[in-house]
């Protein structure tokens, strides 16, 4: 095999490696959500702010419902999330902690025990560990003074198994705290200290979005399913769609390949037990406040059916009804749709451009993969370029080569190229086991991409660089892919 050869195969199967490995993770490196308000969503109005122990939600209402959630969304099958939070509450109140839409601890409150729930101390820091594990199975444990795993004192611990619709939402959500039942209102808070996970990041890929801002439009589309209780009227942010009404209603939308929704929401009623909730597989709640949410952004799970808004008329505790007001308005809905079974050109593209980003800001400091094959392609690809379209034989190329380089030269490539692969083959050995390599593929299918992984992978890649002397460009190697391999990724 000429050294052409030698070295495309090299370049080949290390883009190869990282592009089909791009949502693999590695079990040592940990996420942090970073403790400002930017990294985080609240599924309800209220005060919030950054201090200096974390994030602090506050309240909005007597006996209001709460969530926080990451706007990070990862993949949480065979991972391990921590968060550290505290709570301020002299009367009732209830809080969680989970993985929004698919798990939660066991419920804590203050002042006293409902519900069998374990009672917990204002302002005191608790620690609670989040295992799901690739059997479907999950384990949630809080201590006081530290993490489990660290030498903390338990407090409570549960375990079960996620049913099929739960494991589906495990993949694609979020970090999330609850509460509920804040009796003293708007003194009742919540502080993060700490949020990390070692689950995959996971970017959601779309291909084409749907937006309603409903301002060119007097009637509620024919896509929105609904029992003509609903209309377009004028608002805050202009024109939004409207419902008011003194019995349970909802409109409903077709969540066939939606992967994200956003939306903003003003809900309204005269008893905090009416509810308004949101609906794709797993519902979110929001008390009344009469007051517009941020615009909310929720990741929608594979095999979702539809996308629900209700208002949920309350009959037990507060007695009929005396009606609310929903308005919904900048509703954004993203797809992703498959004009093949497998898109392959497409998967290779979308790793090419994320990888692309990465090695053009680590170009100053990625080094030796090779400083002779550096010299070598350089020669070879300065050759090529006075002769467009012509291909090469491989008997002709090692004429070519030969007479450019004496055999010693050629030796000693081949002896550094025998070395590199080596060393390739040891770390793949020791990265990867060959069920990951397989999630991997399967997680490309499906549209899992993780640009938050890469750089991890890089560090792995730098660390074969024990001299860190030398370089090789991105853009030497695929130009040298695509003439060697006649691979061209973008076509």
């Amino acid at each position: 095999m000429n050294l052409n050869n030698y070295f495309s195969i090299f370049v080949y199967s290390l883009f190869i490696i990282i592009s089909s490995n791009i949502n693999i993770g590695f079990c040592e490196n940990f996420n942090s959500i970073p403790l400002n308000i930017n990294s985080w969503q609240r599924i309800a109005v209220g005060n919030w702010e950054e201090t200096d122990e974390g994030i602090k939600f506050y309240a909005a209402s007597y006996r209001s419902n709460h969530r926080v959630i990451s706007k990070k969304v990862f993949n949480f099958n065979n991972s391990n999330t921590y968060v550290k939070w505290k709570v301020n509450s002299n009367s009732y109140a209830r809080f969680y902690v989970g993985i929004n839409g698919a798990i939660l601890t066991h419920n804590y409150t203050t002042n006293h025990s409902y519900g069998n729930s374990v009672v917990i101390s204002s302002n005191t820091w608790y620690f609670t560990r989040i295992s799901v594990n690739t059997d479907k199975t999950y384990e949630t444990v809080t201590c006081s003074d530290d993490y489990d795993d660290n030498g903390g004192n338990v407090i409570k611990s549960t375990s079960d198994t996620l049913t099929d619709s739960q494991w589906n939402i495990v993949q694609k959500t979020n970090i999330a705290l609850l509460y509920y039942d804040p009796y003293d209102s708007t003194d009742v808070y919540i502080v993060i200290g700490e949020a990390k996970t070692n689950a995959q990041p996971v970017q959601i890929v779309w291909n084409e979005i749907n937006t309603y801002d409903f301002e060119d439009d007097s009637k509620i589309p024919e896509t929105f399913l609904n029992n003509n209780n609903w209309n377009v009227i004028q608002s805050d942010f202009g024109n939004a769609i409207y419902l008011t009404s003194n019995e349970t209603q909802s409109i409903t939308i077709d969540a066939e390949n939606v992967v994200e929704v956003s939306f903003r929401v003003k809900f309204a009623a005269e008893h905090y037990c009416d509810l308004f909730r949101f609906n794709y597989s797993y519902h979110h709640t929001f008390s009344p406040s009469n007051q517009w949410s941020e615009v909310l952004t929720f990741p929608i799970p594979d095999n979702a059916e539809s996308l629900v808004w209700t208002f949920i008329e309350d009959t037990k505790y507060g007695g009929l009804s005396n009606g609310c007001s929903v308005w919904i308005d900048d509703l954004e809905i993203k797809y992703y749709k498959n004009t093949n079974e497998i898109d392959c050109n497409e998967i290779v593209q979308n790793s090419i451009a994320a990888l692309s980003l990465e090695f053009n800001s680590l170009s100053e400091t990625y080094t030796e993969l090779s400083s002779n094959y550096q010299e070598l392609s350089s020669a070879f690809l300065q050759s090529k370029k006075n002769i467009s379209d012509l291909t090469i034989e491989n008997s002709n190329l090692q004429e070519t080569l030969s007479s450019m380089y004496t055999n010693e030269q050629l030796n000693e490539a081949i002896a550094q190229k025998d070395k590199i692969i080596t060393q390739l083959n040891t770390f793949m050995a020791s990265m990867y086991t060959e069920d990951q390599l397989q999630q991997s593929i399967i997680d490309a299918r499906r549209g899992l991409y993780s640009q938050e992984n890469m750089e991890l992978m890089i560090n792995k890649i730098l660390e074969w660089d024990t001299n860190n002397d030398g370089k090789i460009g991105l853009a030497e190697a695929i130009q040298s892919l695509m003439i060697s391999s006649g691979v061209k990724p973008f076509e």
